[in-house]
């Protein structure tokens, strides 16, 4: 049963918005959380066919147009490593991998989800000029390792801590104690997360 969300606004971030932050967002939209995600890397980058390479692609580039490529660039290599299947499933949940630095940052709450996207996200907090925020941010730091075997896992325990901040609309002030019970119950599948508030761009 999907839930309805009760005004919370959440953006989910990572590198490249093609794995960790898609699955998230695709998790927390199932139960009915009002949710984007983001990369924040200058451009998305995969594993090419031959060790040590990689492909590139511009954001903007839509999900169903970076699976066409790399079906024609080495459809087996692509499927044998999970990159076809993980591109199937974003291609249901948006179009497309976006760029946290174009982001409105019409958001209550933004969950990081390693510590590159962590700094790039408050270095582009500090950059916008405080009238562009509208509000106070909280800033949720969940570590997850950009693998796709376990991501399915991980993707769970974002939602579970999204869905437990949810309940606490208008009264942010409990969310250390939050983010100390969702510890204390996923710590031993390996999962913790960390919390700050955003106020605003220091001058």
């Amino acid at each position: 049963m999907v839930m309805k969300s009760s005004g919370l606004r959440f953006a989910v971030v990572c590198r490249h918005n093609m794995n960790r932050s898609v699955q998230v967002h695709r998790m927390m939209k199932q139960v009915g959380l009002d949710v984007e995600s983001y990369g924040t890397e200058n451009r998305i980058s995969l594993p090419g066919p031959v060790k040590s390479t990689s492909i590139k692609f511009k954001f903007g580039t839509t999900y169903k147009d970076i699976y066409d490529h790399l079906v024609q660039v080495n459809s087996a290599f692509y499927s044998q490593i999970k990159v076809l299947q993980m591109l199937e499933k974003n291609i249901t949940t948006k179009s497309g991998p976006d760029q946290f630095q174009e982001a409105d940052l019409n958001y209550d709450v933004i969950i990081t989800l390693d510590p590159s996207s962590q700094t790039s996200v408050i270095n582009e907090l500090q950059r916008r000029p405080q009238e562009t925020i509208s509000r106070k941010i909280q800033l949720i730091h969940m570590a997850v390792e950009d693998e796709l075997e376990n991501i399915r896992d991980a993707s769970h325990h974002a939602a579970v801590l999204a869905l437990m901040l949810e309940e606490s609309i208008g009264d942010f002030g409990e969310i250390p104690l939050i983010i100390e019970r969702f510890n204390d119950v996923s710590q031993p599948d390996g999962y913790t997360a960390t919390y700050s508030l955003f106020e605003g761009p220091t001058s």
